[in-house]
């Protein structure tokens, strides 16, 4: 068989599989190839089924509806689900036979995906936390990235819409780092503006400013922002960046007696950077997950990063999982810093907070993003200094 005719073949099974439905492929942006969601869901389903009792098997039978049920044993397919059914007893056996076996070949597995968060959320619900535990230490962190990926960040949100509180750190605790990082990036390509009230502390010169509290719209691209501080020291500064219309430059009004006049300034001056570390272009929270990930691909493959996980908390009324992310020092890597405290908006996969520790261990910045409202639809006037709602013409 020649090269060429032997290509061909292979693409024209590889084509077959997939309309098939045999092949699932999952990319991750950070780890590469992940495991098949087949495999992945047949180890865990096949570890709920031996660590349920009979009383707990029943009521998950009488929960899920016989839909939902088709579309696991029609996705996995009969020999995946006669493998996963390997080790169980008999009686639980006969009585998963009866209930699914039935059902293969009535109707087929494309809505499984849709259904994926409700099952394993109602599995969580019935299984005891030590169960809980035993059925996460037995998954794989790749085969935890699978099932982050396959559900998505609306999966995602409704899998803890539908298991309770309980269980909600202990299934983020045993969640790798990487893997909310990437569902974090992936929520982030869905935006293309966003509004929010903002809360910045930095150090400068060696001294926290105070808490500023700004109003921010913000939009993607082409990259735009305008902000203005409501509280704090410097209440009363309005500033505005389009990058359509003068990408190096920032028109400012300044609070107090600086702001006769509103001036349009370059991004690196120190008018600019009144207040901050950082260029005005870095305000919004996709330079904090690129920061973020950064410091994360360096560590991780030096070995210079550890994880401590905190616990679930709340951010102004909203529920968060907060983690921290600490480096070693290398001078080599040069990390942006030892130590990030992390506050997840889990439910709907945003950092909605952050603080960043120096070498010294001492807080030098910290962001909140309050309010945020996603996807709004900014209109080009939000991003016009001669907007009438502005003091910036």
């Amino acid at each position: 068989m020649n090269y060429r005719f032997r290509r061909e073949v292979m693409f024209i099974v590889a084509a077959v599989l997939i309309a098939a439905g045999t092949v699932s492929a999952i990319e991750s942006r950070i780890k590469g190839k992940l495991p098949e969601l087949e495999n992945v869901f047949a180890k865990l389903m096949g570890n709920t089924f031996k660590l349920l009792s009979m009383d707990q098997l029943q009521k998950q039978n009488s929960t899920l509806s016989e839909q939902e049920r088709s579309s696991v044993v029609n996705f996995l397919g009969k020999e995946r689900w006669g493998k996963l059914l390997d080790g169980l007893d008999d009686q639980k056996k006969k009585f998963l036979d009866a209930e699914y076996a039935k059902l293969i070949g009535k109707g087929d597995g494309a809505s499984f995906k849709k259904h994926l968060p409700k099952i394993i959320g109602i599995n969580l619900n019935l299984m005891s936390v030590d169960q809980v535990k035993q059925s996460l230490a037995n998954m794989e962190e790749k085969e935890m990235g699978t099932l982050c990926i396959s559900m998505g960040n609306e999966g995602l949100k409704a899998l803890f819409t539908t298991a309770n509180r309980d269980k909600h750190a202990i299934l983020l605790q045993a969640t790798p780092d990487w893997v909310l990082l990437e569902m974090g990036l992936r929520k982030y390509d869905t935006i293309k503006d966003y509004t929010c009230i903002m809360l910045k502390n930095e150090r400068i010169g060696g001294k926290m400013q105070g808490v500023e509290k700004m109003d921010v719209k913000f939009r993607v691209k082409p990259a735009a922002i305008y902000s203005k501080w409501v509280d704090g020291p410097f209440k009363g500064r309005e500033c505005l960046y389009n990058a359509a219309v003068s990408p190096d430059k920032l028109r400012v009004r300044e609070s107090g007696a600086l702001g006769l006049l509103p001036v349009s300034v370059p991004l690196t001056s120190e008018i600019a950077k009144r207040g901050t570390n950082h260029l005005f272009t870095e305000l919004g929270m996709g330079f904090l997950l690129d920061m973020i990930l950064k410091d994360y691909k360096k560590g991780s493959v030096a070995g210079d990063l550890t994880r401590k996980d905190v616990g679930l908390a709340q951010v102004e009324g909203t529920s968060v999982y907060v983690m921290e992310s600490i480096l070693k020092k290398n001078p080599s890597n040069n990390y942006y810093c030892h130590r990030i405290r992390h506050y997840l908006d889990y439910t709907n996969s945003l950092e909605i907070k952050a603080e960043m520790y120096d070498w010294d261990d001492q807080l030098f910045e910290s962001y909140t993003y309050l309010k945020i409202a996603l996807n709004p639809g900014l209109k080009d006037s939000d991003f016009d200094h001669t907007n009438p709602n502005y003091r910036l013409k």
